[in-house]
């Protein structure tokens, strides 16, 4: 009774086929029987478990070379995304520069055109300068000449 309590759950076949057999083994050619359709139970049970096994192993095969191809591909993918990324990274990092650049040369040609318009309006207050002089000399010199002409 023990010795069935201790058998795995799934020989229940094979507990049978030596509940009979217990119950001829006082023959010969019963236990003979008995033994052989154990072995014959066992060897059918350890048939149904190794295809198992094997239809379990290749299916599992199956699936990891699929698991496989798809790692590969996110291996690849992720290979593009960052070469794309580097390039885009390159690619700013130009710009950046090239705007920089340009915003230098922008800034240098404003003060650039800031110290000609103050040397423009200087030259404009100069102008006016040697104008209203010009013209006080020129007044003069018609004075005078008027006063030469009267006199």
């Amino acid at each position: 009774s023990e010795a069935l309590e201790e058998l795995p759950a799934d020989l229940p076949l094979a507990v049978e086929e030596l509940q009979s057999c217990i119950s001829r083994i006082f023959l010969p050619d019963s236990y003979t029987d008995c033994l052989r359709s154990l072995l014959v139970a066992r060897d059918t049970r350890l048939r149904q478990t190794r295809e198992e096994l094997q239809r379990s192993s290749a299916e599992l095969r199956v699936k990891l070379g699929q698991h496989q191809e798809e790692i590969a591909e996110l291996a690849s993918m992720r290979g593009e995304l960052e070469s794309k990324l580097h390039a885009t990274e390159q690619t700013a990092a130009d710009e950046i520069r090239t705007l920089k650049a340009e915003a230098e040369t922008k800034e240098a040609t404003v003060e650039h055109l800031q110290r000609v318009v103050a040397e423009l309006r200087a030259t404009v207050v100069e102008t006016e300068g040697q104008k209203e002089r010009l013209a006080t000399t020129l007044c003069e010199e018609r004075a005078e000449r008027k006063e030469l002409t009267a006199g």
